[in-house]
């Protein structure tokens, strides 16, 4: 018989994908924002940056254990963030920094989008959400 692993309360609402579909809801509807919830520091950071982070932490945590998923052409992508990354010296090192973070947090989103659909109805309830997204804001 095997040991029964026990979790806390904590790790078990961790566990639950409920919060990074949650997460990524509101990421998806305020995506598209210009003026409201974004604040300017240097450089624009918009709430939906926060949700992405905030998924992003919540799918290392807790999906260590589940398959990784590569997206198409992601060799690619992460050659060209070489490349980026590469030639970061040769601008204006802080402008050049700052877009070659944007990009990696992009190549991120991108990973965790992939990571989270996981069946044909995961794909449908975001897909659905998306859609969702360009009906409110149009609505606007």
């Amino acid at each position: 018989m095997m040991p029964q692993t026990l979790t806390t309360p904590y790790q078990r609402l961790l566990s639950s994908r409920f919060w990074i579909r949650w997460l990524l809801v509101p990421a998806i509807f305020t995506s598209s924002f210009d003026i409201f919830l974004n604040v300017s520091i240097g450089f624009n950071f918009r709430f939906t940056q926060i949700c992405i982070i905030v998924s992003i932490v919540l799918l290392i945590l807790t999906k260590r254990n589940l398959r990784f998923i590569a997206p198409l052409g992601l060799s690619y992508l992460l050659a060209w963030c070489f490349f980026i990354f590469l030639f970061i010296p040769n601008g204006y090192l802080l402008r050049s920094a700052g877009y070659a973070v944007w990009l990696l947090f992009n190549v991120l989103a991108v990973i965790l989008f992939v990571q989270s659909i996981r069946s044909a109805e995961d794909f449908q309830w975001l897909y659905k959400m998306y859609i969702l997204s360009f009906v409110a804001v149009s609505l606007f």
